[in-house]
C-alpha cells in the first residue's frame, strides 16, 4: 500500500499497526485520507479493531480531522464487514487484494464527491449514516439480481475439482513446479 501511495504523489505515509496508537497519533495530527485495516492489534486483542478504531475516530472530539476520508480495507468483505463498517463511519471498503487503479479510483472518488457529514447524539461526527445505509442496500440489491456469466460458471467446477493443483499466474508464462511459489492464496 505505501509503494501505491508513493506513487500517486503521496509525500508522508504515516504506517501504524496499533489501533491505540493511530487513535493517538490522529489526536496530535492532520491526516488527509486513513486506510483502516479490519484485523489490526487494539485493545483487548479485538479481531475487528479496525471497526472499533473508525467508531472512536469518528466519536472523539480531539481527533484533529474527524473530516478525513477513512477507507476500510479487509480480506473479509462480507456483507455484514460492510454494512458494519457503514455504521462504524468508514467512507468505503476496499476488499483485499487491492490493485494500484482500485486504490486510485477510490481516492479520486473520495476526493471528488460530495460527501454528506452528520452529527449524532452520542458524538458522531462522519458520513451520513442514514444515506450510506441507502446506497449501500441499493447496491446489495443490484449485486443480489447479477448472475455470474457463464464462461465464469462454467469454470468453477473445474477449479474445485482440481483444487489441490498449482495454477499459474495470469500473464507468467513459465512453466508449473510442485512448488509453492506457484500457488494463488
Amino acid at each position: 500500500m505505501r509503494v501505491m501511495l508513493r506513487s500517486f504523489g503521496f509525500r508522508r505515509i504515516d504506517v501504524i499497526a496499533e489501533a491505540d496508537h493511530f487513535l493517538g497519533h490522529l489526536e496530535h495530527h492532520h491526516v488527509d485520507f486513513a486506510f483502516v485495516d479490519l484485523v489490526m492489534t487494539g485493545t483487548g486483542g479485538s479481531r475487528q479493531a479496525g471497526l472499533s478504531l473508525i467508531r472512536a475516530v469518528r466519536r472523539s472530539p480531539v481527533v484533529v480531522n474527524r473530516a478525513m476520508p477513512m477507507v476500510l480495507v479487509t480480506g473479509h468483505a462480507s456483507r455484514g464487514v460492510i454494512v458494519a463498517s457503514v455504521e462504524a463511519g468508514a467512507d468505503h471498503v476496499l476488499a483485499k487484494p487491492v490493485s494500484p487503479h482500485t486504490v486510485l479510483a477510490c481516492l479520486k472518488a473520495l476526493k471528488g464527491s460530495e460527501r454528506s457529514y452528520g452529527r449524532g447524539a452520542d458524538g458522531y461526527f462522519g458520513p451520513d449514516i442514514t444515506e450510506a445505509r441507502q446506497r449501500l442496500e441499493r447496491r446489495l440489491r443490484l449485486s443480489e439480481g447479477r448472475r455470474p456469466d457463464a464462461p465464469r460458471a462454467a469454470a468453477l467446477p473445474a477449479l474445485a475439482a482440481g483444487a489441490g493443483r498449482p495454477y499459474p499466474v495470469p500473464g507468467l508464462n513459465v512453466p508449473l513446479r510442485d512448488d509453492a511459489s506457484h500457488f494463488l492464496d
